[in-house]
């Protein structure tokens, strides 16, 4: 954004950069740098009140454990849903996908393995099949096989 001085022409050191950040995207470093720079600029003969200060620096703290409750938080759904993909490796799954053309088919096979591509999991299938674990819409215990899906294992 370009600004005009008093005189027509354009300060150069007035020109501030546009920003696509929102409210919510601001850090507790950003927090404190607005705190810093309002101490700073506040009028020495009417100081701020304590009172605001000190919710404020409430307020930050608050932010802050936010911020590591989030981050805990995704750590542990990333873990739980590795968990619970690797719980199938040793059983048959069964499921639907569509191919680019749009034709939907079936996919079946044991789990021998799990891989994750962009956060999503992907079943590994002993016939080299790939199955996505979103797609999964049966599972079975080798065990409770029929004879004849044993025998093609």
């Amino acid at each position: 954004m370009e600004t005009t001085a008093l005189g027509g022409t354009t300060n150069a050191a007035s020109r501030q950069a546009a920003t696509t950040r929102g409210f919510n995207d601001l850090s507790g470093k950003d927090f404190v740098a607005l705190l810093i720079a309002e101490l700073q600029a506040q009028d020495p003969l009417k100081p701020a009140d304590n009172k605001e200060i000190v919710a404020q620096m409430a307020n930050l703290r608050q932010m802050e454990q936010s911020e590591k409750l989030n981050e805990t938080l995704k750590v542990l759904a990333s873990e739980q849903r590795f968990g619970s993909t690797a719980g199938l490796i040793g059983h048959y799954v069964a499921g639907r996908v569509t191919d680019g053309s749009g034709r939907e088919y079936e996919i079946q096979g044991l789990v021998i393995g799990v891989r994750y591509e962009n956060g999503r999991a992907i079943l590994q299938l002993h016939n080299g099949q790939e199955l996505p674990a979103e797609k999964v819409e049966q599972v079975t215990r080798v065990e409770n096989l029929p004879a004849d899906v044993l025998e093609r294992l």
